[in-house]
C-alpha cells in the first residue's frame, strides 16, 4: 500500500527497514531452540543498595580508543567486565527500582548494559585473538540470552522491546554499539542519568565528524543504514534534515549540498560494514 505524501525514496527506506526486521524476526523464529544462556560468573559481591559502575568505567577509559575497542587489552581485564555484567543480573529498574527513579536512570542503565554485553560477546567469540577481519554474527542478537535485571533476554529484545518503544529516544542509535566498524563510535565513559542528554548529543556530534558517516553521490545523500532501519524513530527530529542541521558541523566542505539533499529526501543507504570494531 502506498501512502499519500510519501516519496519513492521514503518507500525504499521503509522497505529496507522492513526487510531488516523481517531478517531478525526470521532468525529468531528459526533459532529459538538454539538460544544460549550466557552465564557470566564473578566472585564480586552484589550490593543491591547501589548500582556500581566503577569497574566498567575503568574498562572504557582504558580500552576504548577513538570509539574502537582494544579487545586484546580488554581480555586482561575481563574480571572487571564480568563483575559489572554479573551485577546487571540482580540490579536494575525492576529488581531495584529505588536506584533508578527516573527515565534517564533507566535508559542509561540499559545503554550501558547493551554495550557491555556486546563487548563480552566479542571476547567470547575470540576477539582477543582476532586479526581484525572477523564480522558480527547476527544470530548473536537473538540467540544469546543474558541475565539483565532478573530476566534472561537477548540484545535484540533489550533494544526492540525494552528501549525503543518505551523511551522514544532517537539518539539511542548514536549510543547502542553493535560491535561493528560501521556503528557509531563507542563512548569511553559510562552513561549516567545526570549527563545522559549531553552524552547522547555528544555521540551525535562525534559520529558526524567521522569521514565515512555520511557522503554524497551526485546530489544524493548517502547515509548509514542505521538511519534507514530506524528512520521512523527520527521523525521527532525532522528526519535526516533535522539530524544533519543539528549534528553535522557547518564547517563540513559539503554541508550545504548534504543538507539540501536531506531536505529533498534524495537519500540512499551506504554499505554497512559488520567487521569487528577493534582498535589497531
Amino acid at each position: 500500500m502506498f501512502m499519500l505524501g510519501v516519496t519513492v525514496s521514503d518507500r525504499i527506506v521503509m522497505l529496507r527497514s522492513a526487510a531488516f526486521f523481517i531478517l531478525l524476526v526470521g532468525l529468531s523464529v528459526l533459532t529459538v531452540v538454539a538460544c544460549q544462556r550466557n552465564q557470566v560468573m564473578s566472585d564480586a559481591k552484589i550490593d543491591k543498595t547501589q548500582y556500581v559502575t566503577d569497574g566498567y568505567q575503568q574498562i572504557l577509559e582504558k580500552h576504548v580508543h577513538d570509539g574502537l575497542v582494544d579487545y586484546r587489552g580488554l581480555a586482561h581485564d575481563q574480571k572487571l567486565l564480568n563483575g559489572y555484567i554479573y551485577q546487571l543480573g540482580a540490579v536494575g529498574p525492576t529488581q531495584t527500582p529505588d536506584l533508578f527513579p527516573t527515565d534517564a536512570h533507566k535508559l542509561a542503565y540499559y545503554i550501558n548494559a547493551y554495550n557491555a554485553l556486546m563487548m563480552r560477546k566479542w571476547l567470547d567469540a575470540g576477539a582477543a585473538e582476532n586479526d581484525g577481519t572477523e564480522s558480527v554474527n547476527l544470530l548473536w542478537f537473538v540467540n544469546d540470552l543474558w541475565l539483565v535485571d532478573g530476566r534472561w533476554i537477548s540484545l535484540d529484545h533489550l533494544e526492540q522491546r525494552m528501549i525503543r518503544p518505551v523511551f522514544n529516544e532517537p539518539r539511542i542509535h548514536f549510543a547502542l554499539i553493535c560491535g561493528a566498524i560501521s556503528c557509531p563510535p563507542l563512548l569511553d565513559e559510562v552513561y549516567t542519568a545526570e549527563d545522559l542528554d549531553e552524552q547522547l548529543d555528544g555521540q551525535g556530534y562525534a559520529w558526524f565528524k567521522e569521514d565515512d558517516s555520511i557522503g554524497l553521490d551526485g546530489d544524493t545523500l548517502l547515509i548509514s543504514s542505521i538511519f534507514s532501519w530506524y528512520m521512523s524513530d527520527f521523525e521527532s527530529m525532522g528526519r535526516m534534515h533535522g539530524v544533519l542541521t543539528k549534528y553535522l558541523p557547518p564547517s563540513h566542505p559539503k554541508y550545504d549540498m548534504l543538507v539540501d539533499a536531506a531536505q529533498k529526501r534524495k537519500i540512499r543507504s551506504m554499505h554497512y560494514d559488520w567487521t569487528i570494531n577493534q582498535s589497531p
